[in-house]
């Protein structure tokens, strides 16, 4: 009689508790052995069944016999080899907002289950994990991500740092000669240890406690605070401004938002600190930002429409000592006009164009700093007529040099134009009576026959020139009129100065020491 495999099946599941030796040969002619006749049935990876033959239906329960491939002699079923343990690796930290990537080593390399399935068994609050092991920072604290595989399990610690300790990377705020402070929050772990460090406590010193960094006003200037966190570390600038000054939102026509500068009613201190940027409660929508201080206001004047007509700059003012703020562009027209007490100017590294009659009849200023300036462009006229400057340097970026610029400097003695001039306009200067020195560079082609000269007296000019270009070069140079009316100027004579070829202007800037 046949039986449905079906029914074979179940048979032969019943049969798992007998003996092995119960059925170990058949009396079925001609005799056989048991193995030649073995079919699996599936009942799991460790108990192989089989039975005698079709017409027999008493079974057994057999192991499998597996070989150096790990298959079953019998019936080619796989062996299970067991995880034996799951190593989870990665940072020991992540920041909040930012993410690190985890992973899970199974041993042995030939484990049958290698899948492996991801949870955080403590600490969810503070951060999220993906199926693959990126674990997400979320908020300041200790999280256990294990892994587990074939109910084998590693796990490993990640803490959870903020991601900035402090809220902000700049503050500014005002010298008011009495202490002015500002706060900043830190983000910090209730057991981290927070210390806060002034590197200029001459400008500004600085404190911590409970969550909060208080930075105090000592004098005008710019300081940096170091905040450790553990053992992390984050710096905060801090710059002291002059107290008193007025500070206007602007846009650009291109929608850019900044601010311009100008003097003020309650500035007491003379001499002046621009910052970099300032607070505006107008920007973004007026949600507020600190923005960029890009220009210092031009001062009012009725007869030139290149300038505004209302507002201020600092025409006219006390003002000793002025730095122009590390993101001021412009200094506008006439914005220190006729400051009599100014002696000192340190120029920002983007200042770009100085307007007309900027610092004219600054009748005390001697000192102009642009060394920290990286790519001036223009500068107009008048800028600095009547200043008592005695060396002034063109740098190479700037492209244009307005007329009578330098007139009526009579200290300047030492003139040096790197800068990519064309054209030396009329006046430039006019009465430098002091002059005795000037570099010219080579890209000039045209000079006005009284840009150089005195109201005064006659006669040829008598200064020493370094060129930078050949003699045709330099004897190529047009003299030209200019639309100012100085019938007693002196007009240049190439025969009355003494000219210099082929200079090497860097090698002048820097000359080798002496042996």
């Amino acid at each position: 009689m046949k039986t449905s495999k079906k029914l074979l099946a179940v048979l032969c599941a019943g049969a798992v508790t007998l003996s092995a030796g119960a059925f170990a040969a058949c009396d079925k002619t001609p005799a056989h052995d048991h193995s030649d006749h073995l079919t699996y049935i599936t009942e799991g990876f460790v108990t192989h069944y089989g039975k005698c033959s079709e017409d027999d239906y008493k079974t057994e329960s057999e192991n499998h016999t597996f070989g150096a491939d790990n298959k079953c002699d019998k019936c080619g079923q796989a062996k299970k080899i067991d995880v034996a343990s799951v190593t989870v690796a990665g940072e020991d930290a992540v920041k909040v907002g930012e993410n690190i990537s985890l992973t899970a080593t199974v041993t042995p390399a030939n484990a049958s289950e290698k899948s492996v399935s991801w949870k955080i068994t403590s600490g969810s609050e503070y951060a999220t994990l993906g199926a693959s092991g990126v674990l997400t920072g979320v908020a300041p604290g200790s999280v256990t991500v294990t892994a587990t595989a074939d109910g084998v399990s590693g796990s490993k610690t990640v803490t959870v740092v903020p991601a900035a300790y402090l809220a902000q990377a700049y503050v500014c705020i005002d010298d008011t000669g009495d202490g002015n402070t500002a706060q900043v929050a830190i983000s910090a772990g209730a057991s981290d240890t927070v210390e806060a460090v002034s590197k200029n406590p001459e400008v500004a010193t600085a404190t911590y406690a409970d969550g909060r960094l208080t930075v105090t006003a000592v004098k005008a200037g710019k300081a940096t605070v170091e905040v450790s966190v553990g053992s992390d570390k984050e710096e905060l600038t801090v710059e002291v401004a002059t107290a008193g000054l007025t500070y206007e939102y602007m846009m650009s026509d291109g929608g850019d938002e900044y601010i311009q500068v100008s003097d003020g009613t309650e500035r007491t201190s003379t001499e002046v600190y621009i910052p970099g940027f300032r607070f505006s409660e107008e920007a973004n929508e007026g949600e507020g930002a600190y923005l960029p201080i890009t220009r210092i206001k031009s001062a009012p004047t009725a007869d030139e429409t290149i300038f505004e007509a209302n507002g201020g700059g600092f025409q006219d003012s006390n003002v000793t000592k002025v730095y122009t703020g590390d993101n001021v562009s412009v200094i506008g027209g006439r914005a220190f006009g006729k400051c009599t007490a100014l002696t000192e100017v340190v120029c920002g590294p983007a200042l770009n164009y100085i307007m007309g009659y900027a610092f004219d009849s600054c009748a005390a200023l001697t000192d102009f700093d642009m060394s920290s300036v990286a790519e001036l462009k223009k500068i107009g006229r008048v800028a600095f007529t009547g200043t008592a400057l005695t060396e002034f340097t063109v740098p190479e970026t700037c492209e244009s040099v307005g007329d009578a610029a330098f007139q009526s400097c009579g200290n300047l003695v030492t003139f040096r134009m790197l800068g990519n001039i064309k054209l030396l306009y009329g006046a430039t200067f006019l009465n430098c009576t002091s002059l005795q020195t000037v570099w010219l560079n080579k890209s000039v082609k045209q000079i006005a026959k009284d840009a150089f000269g005195s109201f005064t007296s006659g006669g040829d000019i008598t200064i020493e020139i370094y060129y930078n270009g050949t003699a045709d070069e330099y004897n190529a140079i047009e003299f030209t009129n200019s639309s100012w009316d100085f019938s007693s100027a002196l007009n240049p004579s190439r025969d009355g100065c003494t000219v210099h070829y082929e200079c090497d202007f860097a090698e002048m800037l820097n000359p080798a020491p002496a042996e």
